[in-house]
């Protein structure tokens, strides 16, 4: 019988995507990191977003801000990049992607 036909075939392929979003976040998207080093505490907004995929997946439910996301294992040794001057980083409600925004521009931030 052809994979497709399977009954438990969606199930698995959804255990396998799972697997592979929350691994890649729990491992630090997979990057060396050398300690001795400050730059190698700060998380990359590549690293953020696969963060927020994950906290969805375990959590079932989005966070509420970016800091946050340093409580995952993978990242509580790690920092927030800086924002960009006069800026905030945010979780873009319709993308659920780490964001720069104008602080205190009417948005609520």
């Amino acid at each position: 019988m052809p994979a497709q036909h399977d009954p438990y075939w969606s199930v698995r392929r959804t255990a396998v995507l799972l697997t592979t979003v929350v691994a890649v976040a729990f491992a630090g998207c997979g990057r060396a990191r050398d300690d001795s080093t400050d730059d190698a505490r700060v998380a990359t907004i590549e690293e953020l977003n696969a963060a927020v995929e994950a906290w969805f997946m375990l959590k079932g439910e989005w966070p509420h801000e970016v800091e946050e996301l340093c409580r995952i294992p993978a990242l509580r040794d790690r920092t927030l990049p800086a924002p960009p001057p006069g800026k905030i980083w945010i979780i873009e409600p319709e993308t659920r992607k780490i964001v720069a925004i104008e602080k205190g521009s009417g948005n609520g931030f």
